[in-house]
């Protein structure tokens, strides 16, 4: 894995694989119009592209829009080509990636969606609808965690707008929308990704007030306490970090989680672990006493 002046090399692999499953799909049909692999193949390969169609990376997004687009638009101009039978709600993949042709465009009063608009707030808005998606639904909310969690301020606004957007209607539906970033965090962790952009919307979609249903009765919130793991278990992570500043940090937010902590059965292991992270000095790496003062920490948390 190494990068270049022009961006990491997975960035080039990921386009290159967008490209290839394009350039496949219309050949999976064989001459009796039947696909000749697997349904799960099928929904897994436009999957993956529509997560790529909804991620931060600019060039990704525009690159995965273009081929779904291209697919899809070849299909419905092909008098329905006998692929479109095998993929899965097209329908909704029609409505989102076929763009009108211009003489479509001139019967139009208003100015059709084009290529370019993928790479604006537009783009987020159309790929939206995927999240109403049985199918793909969970593939598009991956790439939009991605987006909403991205370090450019423009590209997190909008996929968090477009993910309110989607939340509006389905306010009664929060709870499982919740669980399936927790799902998303979980295939994130076996491939070994940095869960961040799932805790930095948890906190958007906090701030936005989006969590109001669940605040009322946090402390017996089953999904409040799932991300409450998943935060202390990222804390966890950084407190052994290289960088001074982080350790740092992160013993000081977790000395503020444990002040807040009173629960009389366990005051004298929240009180242990207070005391470790304020007389431990985080800066010195390496250091056998801060090394045991984080397994110990860390054991106190797990017994509360």
């Amino acid at each position: 894995y190494t990068t270049t002046t022009n961006g990491n090399i997975g960035r080039f692999c990921r386009r290159a694989a967008i490209e290839g499953i394009g350039k496949l799909l219309p050949l999976i049909i064989n001459e009796e119009d039947k696909i000749l692999i697997l349904q799960e193949q099928l929904n897994l390969s436009i999957g993956k592209v529509i997560e790529r169609a909804c991620e931060s990376i600019d060039d990704l997004r525009q690159k995965a829009s273009n081929v779904l687009t291209k697919l899809v638009t070849s299909i419905k101009d092909n008098n329905n080509h006998p692929l479109h039978l095998y993929i899965k709600e097209f329908n909704l993949l029609e409505k989102i990636f076929y763009l009108k042709n211009k003489e479509e465009e001139k019967e139009e009063e208003n100015k059709e969606f084009s290529n370019k608009d993928w790479l604006t707030s537009k783009g987020f808005e159309r790929l939206s609808l995927l999240l109403n998606s049985t199918t793909y639904g969970n593939f598009a909310l991956s790439g939009f965690v991605l987006s909403a969690g991205s370090v450019c301020a423009w590209t997190m606004e909008n996929a968090f707008l477009a993910i309110v957007s989607y939340l509006k209607p389905h306010k009664k539906d929060i709870k499982n929308f919740l669980n399936n970033l927790l799902l998303i965090n979980s295939k994130m962790s076996e491939r070994q990704i940095d869960p961040t952009p799932i805790l930095i919307l948890f906190r958007m979609l906090f701030n936005d007030g989006q969590l109001k249903c669940l605040e009322e009765n946090a402390d017996n919130s089953i999904i409040f306490s799932n991300f409450y793991k998943l935060i202390y278990k990222l804390l966890f992570s950084l407190q052994t970090s290289p960088y001074a500043a982080i350790r740092e940090k992160v013993a000081s937010q977790l000395f503020e989680a444990f002040s807040l902590l009173i629960e009389e059965e366990e005051e004298k292991q929240i009180n242990l672990a207070l005391e470790l992270l304020a007389q431990t000095d985080w800066s010195k790496w390496g250091d056998e006493k801060m090394n045991n003062s984080f397994l110990e920490i860390k054991r106190i948390l797990k017994g509360i």
